[in-house]
């Protein structure tokens, strides 16, 4: 490995390299044990490069759509039960199949094969069901925080109590 592409020390891939080899010792061939921990080392910071190239280090997580910035740092629990009620109603207005697929896709992390084997069905059904589902969730979702939004606006513009008609005077009598 070239000095400038080695890791730096203290980084664990050459330990990593190390064990790995010492691991799969069996299966290296005769006078190509250089090679082989040659080709581990690579693929391990390929490995750890791929796992942390997505990372972007923040003071702050980010916001979640649709959710307005809290005061605090943690979310409350209020927000988070009023998320899961609003996913429940949401995954109710989808057919069987598809909120079938869509829980077990999203919500337990099974595979789309998986998935096809526990609900008998082939993996092109689980993908069609699974992206029919999630779009019908997306325009349910938009619809329902536009609803909200407006009745946000409607709410922000309206006056806090009734209207008087009638001005008073100092003395309690109505001025026309």
């Amino acid at each position: 490995m070239a000095p400038d592409r080695r890791p730096p020390p203290g980084s664990g891939a050459d330990q990593a390299a190390l064990v790995k080899t010492y691991v799969a010792w069996p299966r290296v061939r005769e006078g190509e044990a250089l090679a082989y921990a040659r080709r581990v080392l690579v693929n391990h910071r390929t490995d750890v490069w791929r796992a942390t190239r997505r990372e972007v280090s923040t003071d702050d997580p980010p916001e979640l759509p649709g959710r307005r910035p809290s005061s605090g740092r943690q979310r409350d629990a209020e927000g988070t039960s009023d998320d899961r009620d609003q996913v429940v109603r949401l995954l109710r207005t989808l057919p069987q199949q598809q909120r079938t697929v869509v829980v077990l896709r999203y919500y337990t992390d099974l595979s789309e094969q998986a998935t096809a084997e526990a609900l008998g069905i082939s993996v092109g059904a689980v993908k069609s069901a699974g992206s029919r589902g999630l779009a019908a969730l997306r325009a349910a979702l938009s619809t329902a925080q536009r609803a909200e939004a407006v009745a946000e606006q409607e709410s922000a513009t309206q006056p806090d109590g009734p209207r008087p008609d009638r001005t008073r005077t100092d003395a309690g009598r109505s001025a026309r």
